[in-house]
């Protein structure tokens, strides 16, 4: 089990190269259970190489208690399970592939 704290959508975070932004948190009903998954941008728009961009979805993992609480920031938090098995890390990138395609897909651990 480990924490997952919600996102801010709408906020960039800036690097050297340009920045990220997440736009959405989503919930996908998957055997019974929730995947918690974040979907975001990344745009580099100050790099020597030329402009560019990517859509990208960060899956949490299973939802094992929706907003649990408030951290001493004000975060909201909730609590979730990693999705250990690659069988079913296979279907969920495969459902969420055709939800978002040409998208960069990663699983939390």
């Amino acid at each position: 089990m480990r924490v997952h704290y919600h996102i801010d959508p709408g906020k960039e975070i800036r690097s050297i190269s340009g920045y990220m932004s997440y736009i959405e948190e989503a919930r996908l009903e998957f055997r019974g259970r929730k995947v918690l998954f974040a979907v975001g941008v990344s745009v580099i728009d100050n790099s020597c190489c030329g402009p560019g961009g990517a859509r990208f979805l960060e899956v949490s993992g299973y939802v094992s208690e929706w907003e649990k609480g408030v951290d001493e920031s004000g975060r909201t938090y909730s609590l979730v399970e990693p999705v250990a098995d690659t069988e079913e890390r296979k279907e969920i990138l495969s459902i969420l592939n055709d939800l978002y395609p040409h998208s960069q897909i990663t699983f939390s651990d």
